[in-house]
């Protein structure tokens, strides 16, 4: 792999992990279109790595709290008076739904939901789901706090992300839109319950990469790390951009992103059907 692709698909990661638009379906989309030599899953590890820590920077005060929540919870397991114990568990158990069905499918997924047409059309179709739930705002605002329901929901969203093209901030901003959250505070908890899910991916392939295929191979090394500053950058400005985005605006740019997306991949796919 060419540094400077590794470079450029960094930046596609940290980008689309964050932008409700599908990072997964972007790493498939971009070398396949460019016709790039791709390392697949080793350098996705990789990737994922970087987006992994732009949270941790991003969110620093926020894991800090949240650590230590954790391990206070692990002498005294109670919630009271401590919502930091209790929010720290339901991001945990947010992230069962997708590890489950990350463990049980990922070979299935990876086999026959890669092809370019299907990931189209999932670009496509959750556009629309997010319009749709995009479209309640202020209907069904609410106040409060992060709940089971919440984790549940979002959790069970999140599972679905594992599909390329649907995208696990998009899906689970949805979820979060239609529990009555504003487009800023679903964006945060979107991010949020990604921690675990982004973290225990990376960890569970790395060390599925090391133990079985011995490592990332031969001169894999540069590439590999200019990757991960690439997607580390670029996950960092997606976030802060995303949350003022929001804080103000629809997420109607995103939809009409996907939409435009999903149709010229379709077309690509019309003049160049061995893909």
């Amino acid at each position: 792999m060419e540094v400077i692709h590794a470079i450029i698909l960094g930046i596609v990661q940290g980008l689309s992990e964050f932008l409700p638009i599908s990072s997964s379906g972007h790493l498939i989309i971009v070398p396949k279109i460019m016709d790039w030599h791709y390392n697949g899953k080793a350098f996705d590890v990789a990737l994922h790595i970087g987006t992994f820590f732009a949270l941790i920077i991003f969110y620093r005060r926020e894991f800090i709290s949240l650590a230590g929540a954790f391990f206070k919870s692990i002498f005294q397991f109670s919630f009271k008076d401590d919502y930091n114990r209790k929010l720290v568990w339901m991001l945990l158990a947010s992230a069962i739904p997708g590890a489950l069905v990350g463990v049980a499918f990922n070979k299935i997924i990876e086999k026959d939901f890669s092809d370019l047409r299907i990931i189209a059309a999932l670009l496509i179709i959750f556009a629309v789901v997010l319009w749709l739930a995009d479209r309640r705002v202020g209907k069904i605002q609410r106040e409060g706090e992060f709940n089971w329901w919440d984790a549940v929901s979002m959790g069970a969203a999140q599972a679905i992300a594992l599909f390329p093209g649907v995208s696990r901030s998009g899906i689970t901003m949805t979820a979060g839109l239609l529990r009555g959250f504003s487009r800023k505070d679903t964006a945060n908890y979107s991010f949020l319950i990604s921690l675990p899910i982004i973290g225990g991916a990376a960890l569970y392939e790395g060390f599925s990469l090391f133990h079985k295929q011995g490592g990332i191979g031969h001169g894999m090394a540069v590439p590999f790390m200019a990757g991960i500053m690439a997607s580390f950058i670029s996950g960092i400005i997606a976030i802060k951009y995303l949350l003022k985005y929001v804080s103000t605006k629809n997420f109607n740019v995103f939809i009409i992103y996907r939409l435009i997306a999903g149709a010229l991949v379709l077309v690509w796919t019309f003049y160049h059907p061995v893909s």
